[in-house]
């Protein structure tokens, strides 16, 4: 399986690099964001679910 283009997700070559070089786990932040949640919703949604299974 392979990602998507970035025109797809609707993110700036900055915020797909954002994602990759910060997030906890980037999979599922950019799984978020291809569902249609909104980029810095999906990055707290991120770090509360990877908080929450550690």
């Amino acid at each position: 399986m392979t990602d998507p283009p970035i025109e797809q997700l609707d993110l700036l070559d900055t915020g797909y690099a954002d994602i990759l070089a910060s997030s906890r786990y980037p999979a599922l932040e950019l799984q978020l964001v291809k569902s249609g949640i909104n980029p810095s919703e999906a990055h707290i949604k991120t770090n509360f679910l990877t908080l929450v299974l550690l």
